[in-house]
């Protein structure tokens, strides 16, 4: 019972323990995703100051075009010599036709190999776009409205810019609409342009991480800080850059190790490990102190049964000199003194109730120790009946119940005689002590080659339906009108079908019209394996 007791309370305290440790795993779960989130968004912050740098820088570089286009009116070959951003110049005039760089002989290498890196552009094979309109996102891929060449643009915007890739990699045009209608723009010199571009980078420091500019193809373009993430490893936050260079982005890797000091500082694990680990030690206290009551409890509760079965066997002599002298002196009476006899039949009919409920005290005190044993041996079941019904003919005859038997079980088995009388004697007190005066008893016995039958009825007021199966549970009784005020244990029947199980057999309540029939089912041979 203590280990059952240990067992019970152990899971009381691991079941609660386990819901709380997942709760408390989901909840730093959510609070970690929570502080990624956040630590994410101050890297994004960063990562935005260095885009609106390098927007300042490119608008920067936009007034120095529209200066050099400006003032490169004539001498368009001076200017691209003088500007170090750009590297070729163009004109188109309003009908799309290309005035300069010139397309005959008098055009340089540098200008024939310009034109010829364009070409897709000057024959409308390259998708341009507008330039996004102040409300729109700065950073989305596929901005305003696509043209099929410069003059289009030039129709909806003042100035704007051209990105194309070639070889080694993304090139841009600047260009600004011509007071005659045409267009005039530059190449701009890449490597300038990505000189002056991280030339206004602030100085970032980097704890065990890494800011990359990549180009469209995710090669770093630049990048500092001492980290250096694995090939394949995501950044922890990224920015696409604003336009034109809105095919490049800016990536912020960090190192994991890192990564766990930042999140778990905004984390705050510390705390739930506090606070769970509280819970833990006060569920514990609580399950050592009801453990320690209930065992307490218990110890008391044994010592009670102890106590009282120790009672019921010191009562148990005493009880059967009583009945054996009163059914001597009862034997010695004289017949014309009814008065005495009637009397002395009393008191042996009482000593015989007695002596059966301090029997099922006992037996009961045993199971529920474990300690009932089985005394198998031949026993004619029959004889065992018949002795039960002298055994209540006084208590029976008192209430004018006229028991009747059919033997049906004339050889023996093997099986505890007393406890197969025991069975029977709960039972037939069941009907003495319910059934109303006048009522019958009726007992039959089967016997086959494998078990013997015996059918105890009685025609008394019944067992409701819903207490069928409850009356076998210990100090269960049914209540009503005819049994309120008889006295009883309430353990009778509960007794009687664990010794019909230990036998290897049971006992059943069986459907009848009236009253209620019980079934005991024993096996002709005795079970090696008591239940």
């Amino acid at each position: 019972m203590r280990a059952r007791l240990f067992i019970v309370f152990s899971l009381l305290v691991l079941l609660p323990l386990g819901a709380v440790a997942a709760l408390v795993v989901q909840m730093q779960g959510d609070e970690r995703a929570m502080a990624t989130v956040e630590l994410s968004r101050v890297f994004e912050g960063r990562l935005a100051d260095l885009d609106g740098s390098i927007a300042r820088t490119t608008e920067a570089i936009e007034r120095e075009l529209t200066k050099t286009l400006e003032a490169a009116t004539d001498a368009r070959r001076a200017a691209v010599r003088k500007a170090p951003l750009v590297r070729q110049m163009f004109v188109l005039a309003p009908d799309g036709r290309m005035t300069f760089p010139p397309r005959d002989d008098t055009a340089s290498e540098e200008e024939r190999d310009f034109v010829e890196r364009t070409r897709p552009i000057w024959e409308q094979r390259a998708i341009l776009y507008d330039r996004p309109a102040p409300d729109d996102d700065q950073r989305a891929t596929g901005r305003g409205t696509r043209g099929d060449s410069l003059l289009t643009l030039a129709e909806h915007n003042e100035r704007g810019w051209v990105t194309w890739y070639w070889r080694e990699g993304l090139h841009l045009l600047y260009w600004r609409r011509a007071d005659d209608g045409g267009v005039v723009g530059v190449e701009v010199e890449r490597i300038a342009l990505l000189a002056r571009i991280v030339g206004q980078l602030p100085d970032v420091e980097l704890d065990r991480g890494r800011i990359v500019l990549e180009d469209s193809r995710q090669d770093p373009v630049y990048q500092w800080g001492a980290y250096e993430p694995a090939p394949d490893e995501a950044p922890f936050a990224a920015r696409t850059l604003a336009y034109p260079l809105d095919a490049w982005r800016l990536a912020f890797y960090l190192s994991s190790d890192r990564h766990e000091e930042l999140v778990g500082a905004r984390a705050g694990s510390s705390s739930f490990a506090l606070g769970f680990g509280g819970l833990a030690v006060a569920l514990v206290l609580m399950a050592i102190y009801f453990y320690r009551e209930s065992a307490r409890e218990l110890r008391e509760a044994a010592a009670r049964v102890g106590f009282v079965t120790q009672v019921s066997h010191e009562l148990k002599t005493p009880l059967a000199n009583i009945r054996l002298y009163a059914e001597l002196l009862q034997s010695r009476l004289e017949e014309d003194d009814p008065e005495s006899t009637e009397r002395l039949g009393v008191i042996v009919a009482e000593s015989h109730r007695l002596t059966r409920l301090i029997n099922n005290i006992l037996t009961y005190a045993r199971q529920r120790r474990r300690a009932h044993a089985m005394d198998p041996r031949p026993v004619v079941v029959d004889d065992v009946v018949r002795s039960v019904l002298e055994q209540f003919q006084p208590a029976l005859a008192h209430k004018a119940i006229e028991p009747s038997f059919a033997a049906g079980a004339p050889d023996p088995i093997e099986a505890d005689a007393d406890a197969v009388g025991q069975i029977l004697a709960n039972l037939v007190s069941n009907v003495e002590k319910y059934a109303p005066s006048g009522a019958t008893l009726d007992i039959t016995s089967v016997q086959s080659d494998d078990e013997v039958i015996v059918a105890v009825a009685d025609d008394g007021p019944g067992i409701p339906a819903g207490a069928r199966e409850r009356i076998f549970q210990p100090f269960f009784r049914v209540s009503s009108r005819l049994s309120d005020g008889v006295t009883g244990t309430g353990i009778g029947l509960s007794i009687a079908r664990e010794l019909a199980r230990q036998h290897g057999g049971d006992l059943e309540l069986v459907p009848s019209e009236r009253g209620a029939r019980f079934a005991l089912r024993l096996p002709t041979h005795a079970k090696k394996e008591q239940r």
